[in-house]
């Protein structure tokens, strides 16, 4: 104890005698201060006894968010309240900060041990990638054998759709603010333990996809592991800061568009399976909110998750995975799983089926069976159309589909009609003009009101485009002006240092002239 009544560690005494205090419920002491942390130390060595690496964190005076000017009591009553907080935030926060702890690492906050498999137990069809990332060669040179090139490597990403996430309020309760929750998100980790170095909350516009409307907007989840540290991180480890290389930006465009191309996959796969609905895949992850895993989690490296073989390939300067080949394949860890609506796609190929008629076909309600005798129609007699009542405004392909069917059916109905309607007896005569049904009358409405509605929709997405292209520029004026006065900052500094180091050259030399003066004048006292 004679070490703590140094006045140096003073502030370390009245520590270990608060310690003291909180252990026998007394007056503060540093003798029982040290007691208890001795005994706290061999209970810690006891406890993991025959483990290599052991450490203990005690915390004392937490300030954050406390009033100043309190009374002492009210003061220790908010720092009890500060401390649990923090508590809270260090069970929550540890496990999402790291991916790869192993399961022989116990890590315990306030005697309760945490468990490292945060989004194992959140995220929807968790699924896993590997894809090849060229850092100095751009992908457009390289893409055939991009995997092949000494200075690639393999970075592994997990994708998933948060079903916790995608519960959160639109609105913020306190200040009625609409907050961006359900938005991609893009996560990095880094090195062999998996640290959380940098998030964005909405990544879609750095991934280059649609960032207008409710698109990848249903908790959408990507995870870069990069497990072998290839990328460049800063000196403070809070970013990936990919100008620390010589051809950083290379790096950084093949990092994008490959994480963008399987995301773009891996999204509209999973929305493919709901005809494209992006409410109903919203429900379908909702469903999961409540649900509970059937099995304790694994660690994230030794799980089995859904992954996917795929075929890449180069499409409008961009790379696109090609869904026709690509074959997924399930993992028997991917608890939580999106399976395909049947009655939605069977809808969709009735309203598909429905708009693609012949036009000399007898396309009736009431279609006979093949042992009932068909009905002849009369000469003259308009052929009918039946209306498409299930077709999908949401899908566009359909509505050029339909629209050309239609274009066709108007173009050479008066032809087709006419071979239809003869007889096997030529008169001569002129047959008279037919009126047009009032079917097709209606259908030709109707696709106009869908054409009318699709150049709308095209539109808002060109004013959206706009937006972007419009914040796109906003962003390279910032940089722009930010490596201008980078410039500016570095020819200053430059400048300071030649002013510095002629001043110093003249420092030198007047000291260099006042000691030879000095010299001088002992010798001259000597003598």
């Amino acid at each position: 104890s004679l070490f703590f009544l140094s006045p140096k560690h003073e502030d370390v005494a009245q520590c270990i005698a608060q310690y003291g205090a909180n252990i026998t419920g007394c007056d503060p002491s540093l003798s029982d201060g040290i007691d208890g942390l001795c005994k706290r130390v061999g209970d810690m060595c006891h406890l993991f006894y025959g483990s290599d690496y052991v450490f203990e964190v005690i915390l004392n005076k937490i300030r954050h968010g406390q009033e100043e000017g309190l009374v002492k009591r009210a003061l220790d009553l908010q720092q009890k309240i500060t401390v649990n907080q923090l508590i809270k935030d260090l069970r929550r926060e540890i496990p999402r900060t790291y991916l790869h702890i192993p399961d022989s690492f116990q890590f315990i906050v306030d005697e309760e041990r945490l468990k490292f498999n945060y989004w194992q137990k959140r995220l929807v069809e968790l699924s896993t990638f590997t894809i090849p990332i060229g850092s100095t060669i751009p992908w457009k040179q390289n893409f055939e054998v991009s995997d092949q090139h000494p200075d690639s490597y393999e970075l592994r990403l997990f994708m998933g759709f948060d079903r916790f996430r995608i519960a959160d309020a639109d609105v913020d309760g306190e200040t009625g603010e609409k907050t961006e929750t359900k938005n991609a998100s893009l996560y990095f980790y880094s090195r062999q333990s998996g640290r959380l170095i940098k998030s964005d909350p909405d990544a879609r516009a750095f991934l280059g996809l649609t960032s207008g409307g409710t698109a990848y907007c249903q908790g959408l989840t990507i995870i870069i592991d990069d497990i072998n540290g290839c990328l460049p991180l800063h000196p403070t480890k809070q970013d990936i800061s990919f100008g620390l290389e010589n051809k950083g930006d290379v790096h950084e465009e093949n990092l994008v568009a490959w994480v963008g191309s399987v995301t773009k996959f891996y999204y509209s796969t999973h929305l493919k399976k709901f005809n494209n609905l992006k409410k109903v895949l919203t429900a379908k992850v909702s469903h999961y909110v409540d649900s509970k895993l059937p099995n304790e989690p694994k660690a994230l490296s030794e799980s089995d998750f859904t992954t996917f073989k795929m075929t890449f390939g180069e499409y409008r300067s961009k790379i696109q995975v090609d869904s026709k080949k690509s074959k997924e394949i399930v993992g028997r860890d991917t608890y939580f799983r999106l399976h395909r609506d049947c009655s939605i796609v069977n809808e969709k190929k009735r309203s598909h089926n429905s708009s693609q008629k012949k036009p000399c076909e007898d396309n009736s309600d009431d279609q006979p069976s093949l042992g009932e005798p068909q009905k002849k129609r009369r000469r003259g007699e308009p052929i009918s159309h039946r209306e498409d009542a299930d077709s999908d405004a949401d899908s566009e392909a359909n509505v050029k589909m339909e629209a050309a069917a239609a274009n066709n059916s108007i173009d050479n109905g008066s032809a087709c009609i006419d071979l239809c309607g003869s007889s096997d007896e030529d008169d001569g005569r002129v047959p008279a003009e037919r009126p047009s049904h009032p079917t097709e009358t209606n259908r030709i409405l109707e696709l106009e009101k869908v054409i009318k509605q699709l150049r709308d929709e095209s539109k808002s997405e060109i004013s959206s485009l706009r937006q972007e292209n419009k914040a796109l520029q906003e962003r390279w004026t910032l940089h722009k002006k930010q490596l201008e006065d980078t410039k500016t900052k570095e020819s200053k500094w430059k400048a300071l240092t030649t002013k510095v180091k002629k001043e110093n050259k003249e420092l030198k030399e007047q000291v260099e002239q006042k000691d030879r003066i000095i010299s001088v004048l002992k010798r001259r006292l000597g003598a």
